[in-house]
């Protein structure tokens, strides 16, 4: 699917789908949508991320590589899914490949070869990189102390990392899809879809969340 006019805007450092100005949402259109032609500007729809979590809570969808410690994957293609675009640092690319054996006849194998970044698959690098990008407001430190107050700007598609021990490194990565009677947040590994936070709190009294406030 293709612009007949090309996009005005002349794209994102770092996004080189970005600069083709003809591509229609980063060739992915089942997944996004541009109503008004300027996909390349920074968007993410908070509704649209949350409604991928609850779909995909239990399940590995096989657009993607699935690892068998899966959060930060997960939380990737929710935001994906919000319309954030991949770029050189953050991306998920499935390579289709072709090998070739000469025994008396040339014969091909077709395989898939996958480019995942660290900032897709892994917690501190996820973390770090949105932490620090312009989808993000703010941060908010969360600690068992004052988990019920610390609700002012958190709304559902805002991420949550887990810091177990409190010692400032997160090791688990969520997507809040709930703020009704206390936040809830999905997340893989250890599947979950509406996990209250308080959850988290009794089995770790000295850990911290740390909630990025996604714009």
């Amino acid at each position: 699917m293709r612009f007949l006019n090309g996009d005005a805007y002349g794209g994102q450092i770092g996004e080189l789908l970005s600069h083709n100005i003809y591509a229609y949402c980063n060739n992915n259109p089942v997944n996004l949508h541009d109503p008004s032609g300027y996909w390349a500007i920074p968007s993410y729809i908070k509704k649209a991320a949350v409604k991928y979590a609850i779909n995909w809570w239990n399940k590995r969808n096989k657009d993607y590589y699935s690892y068998s410690t899966d959060c930060a994957n997960f939380v990737s293609q929710c935001l994906h899914a919000g319309g954030i675009a991949m770029n050189s640092e953050w991306h998920s690319y499935r390579i289709e490949t072709t090998s070739f054996s000469l025994k008396g006849l040339v014969s091909s194998k077709f395989r898939y070869d996958w480019d995942v970044s660290e900032a897709w698959r892994l917690v501190g690098p996820q973390y770090n990189y949105f932490k620090n990008s312009s989808y993000v407001s703010g941060e908010l430190t969360v600690t068992s102390s004052n988990y019920m107050t610390k609700m002012d700007g958190v709304q559902i598609g805002d991420l949550l990392y887990f810091d177990y021990n409190g010692n400032g490194i997160p090791t688990h990565a969520a997507i809040i899809t709930s703020i009704s009677g206390g936040i809830r947040y999905a997340g893989h590994t250890t599947n979950r879809r509406y996990q209250p936070l308080d959850s988290f709190f009794e089995k770790n009294p000295n850990g911290k969340a740390y909630i990025l406030l996604m714009k």
